[in-house]
């Protein structure tokens, strides 16, 4: 890989990449960016989707180029960070193009900032004080599982502090009890609700949400 970087880890599994992507990428992914533009591009003299490279890159929209460019480098670049430093994040990065005025035929120096999954540890104490509830209300039982937890939240993810800790362990007891949705399940639950088939990640999760919540409301 043409990418020389540095990684730092911090104690709440952030992780901040400084990565050089390689100039040759960038002047690679410029040229499939404009041979993509050349198919329907249209100007006098030509039909469309005829014109010559060159005039395709003297004609095109140079900051909607340069757009495709970035997308087309970084999410890549990235990937290969992921993989070769065996990293799971679980938000999209933080962006930090450090080089400027940004050419096709220079190293671009970009810094990625995320996290992983935070350590998650539920105290015994949330289900006994659960299930001393006469009212089982969704909000109760979610106040004493965060007050109970242990989890320290990247930095990145305060701003939305207990949403990420209540999804963090809804996970974790979902994982502890093995409190798997099926495809089985998923496949009856589009069969009811077509529309749920937009967002199978938030269907699934909200499958699994209900079986937890189920868990603690049968807690005896």
């Amino acid at each position: 890989m043409n990418t020389n970087q540095n990684i730092q880890k911090l104690k709440d599994k952030t992780f901040i990449i400084s990565a050089t992507v390689n100039k040759d990428k960038i002047a690679a992914a410029h040229s499939q960016v404009i041979e993509k533009a050349q198919k329907d591009f249209k100007t006098a003299g030509f039909r469309p989707g005829k014109a010559p490279l060159d005039v395709v890159k003297q004609n095109a929209d140079p900051k909607a180029v340069l757009e495709e460019v970035i997308q087309t480098v970084l999410s890549e670049n990235y990937a290969e960070l992921l993989k070769e430093n065996d990293l799971h994040p679980i938000v999209d990065p933080q962006v930090k193009i450090i080089t400027t005025p940004l050419d096709y035929d220079k190293d671009w120096e970009v810094e990625y900032k995320c996290c992983e999954l935070p350590e998650v540890k539920v105290d015994e104490k949330a289900f006994e004080e659960i299930k001393k509830l006469e009212d089982r209300e969704l909000n109760k039982m979610f106040d004493i599982l965060v007050a109970n937890a242990e989890i320290e939240i990247p930095e990145m993810l305060k701003e939305k502090e207990k949403e990420w800790k209540i999804n963090l362990i809804i996970d974790k007891i979902a994982s502890d009890q093995k409190l798997e949705v099926s495809s089985e399940e998923v496949r009856q639950a589009l069969e009811t609700n077509p529309e749920l088939a937009q967002n199978i990640n938030l269907t699934f999760y909200l499958m699994r949400q209900q079986k937890v919540i189920n868990y603690l409301s049968s807690l005896k």
